[in-house]
């Protein structure tokens, strides 16, 4: 008799293996929960890097469902560096210049200090001599709209001559974005969707809350556990006013820490490239400031009920998110710490998994 066939059965494929971005979620996890457990409301911490990235969250959304990549979180004064990459996009189309007077691309009164006039720059490194705040905002969880920071600005005073100093300012990057969306006849928030978001498929990040945006928002707390009601956003948002996602934030820092590359790569490398000293650690180009003790890349972000941080090295491939329901959690410190990290682990010619 001939020998029996035995049918041949296909090997099931194996499923691929996870690839983290340098630190494993359980790495991840035991760096950051015992700060989490100090700190009321959600908490989402981002990494990525070439060989992949790692989300992990702690806390509940508003709905009470656990935190995760897709909870959404106010991420206060991160918008100033969605401002910072839409500016530096207009200059390259040639529709504005960084030296140019502000007062000449806005159809507002602009002050000045005597006959030295802000420039378009100086309103993005925080030295146009406008304060922090406009006198007539209250505070940041009522509405703002365009024409309330039209009408501090047709009595505002500089407090120092522009290009004299440095002192941060949300009136001087509302400003700004007034500005830009001014020059696309459009609203900050659609030249927002239309120049960064849908280019990096950033879904989930909106100056207004979509239904289903809403539905996944973390809720904001004081360091006592106290709820905070939402901010509202400076006139059209281009200071404080993005919502977004730590997934969607991911593929934003991705851009930048040279991960994926957008069409609009130059205007990265514009926004960020140092201009200016800041002071005795960091430096600034638009809206960034850069580390000097290891060349960090970074912004944070602080408004009532949150906390934030993105950060990257350049060069190296490395990004952190961090988006803290809470205005006292040290996000700009941890990213810092995780950067670090993961730039040691990199180097390390072993990888551990705990």
């Amino acid at each position: 008799m001939p020998p029996r066939v035995q049918p041949v059965t296909a090997a099931a494929p194996r499923a691929a293996a996870p690839r983290f971005a340098v630190l494993s979620p359980q790495q991840l996890k035991k760096l950051v929960a015992p700060l989490a457990r100090k700190y009321p409301g959600a908490l989402v911490v981002g990494l990525v890097s070439p060989e992949g990235q790692s989300v992990t969250g702690f806390g509940k959304d508003l709905q009470g469902h656990a935190a995760n990549g897709d909870t959404v979180f106010e991420t206060a004064s991160l918008s100033k560096v969605f401002s910072a990459l839409l500016l530096a996009q207009a200059v390259n189309r040639g529709e504005l210049q960084l030296d140019e007077p502000a007062k000449d691309a806005v159809c507002w009164r602009v002050p000045a200090y005597g006959a030295t006039e802000i420039t378009i720059c100086q309103l993005a490194q925080h030295m146009s001599g406008l304060p922090d705040w406009p006198d007539n905002r209250g505070n940041t969880t009522s509405p703002y709209s365009s024409r309330d920071l039209q009408c501090y600005l047709e009595h505002g005073q500089l407090q120092f001559p522009p290009g004299e100093g440095i002192i941060y300012s949300n009136t001087g990057f509302a400003l700004l974005g007034e500005i830009l969306a001014q020059k696309a006849h459009t609203s900050y928030e659609r030249l927002l969707t239309e120049n960064v978001c849908r280019p990096l498929g950033m879904n989930d990040t909106r100056v207004h809350l979509t239904a289903s945006m809403r539905n996944r928002l973390a809720i904001g707390h004081k360091a006592n556990g106290k709820q905070m009601a939402s901010s509202a956003p400076t006139a059209g948002g281009g200071a404080d006013g993005i919502r977004s996602t730590a997934n969607d934030l991911l593929k934003f820092v991705s851009a930048y820490a040279g991960i994926t590359q957008p069409d609009f790569e130059k205007a990265i490398c514009d926004s960020y490239r140092v201009r200016e000293n800041v002071d005795e650690a960091n430096d600034i180009g638009l809206g960034w400031y850069t580390r000097r003790a290891d060349g960090i890349v970074w912004k944070g972000g602080c408004i009532a009920g949150y906390r934030t941080y993105l950060g990257f090295i350049p060069g190296k491939h490395l990004g952190v998110v961090v988006l803290a329901g809470c205005n006292a959690f040290p996000s700009p410190d941890l990213g810092k710490d995780l950067l670090l990290e993961m730039e040691q682990a990199l180097a390390s010619p072993i990888a551990s998994d705990n």
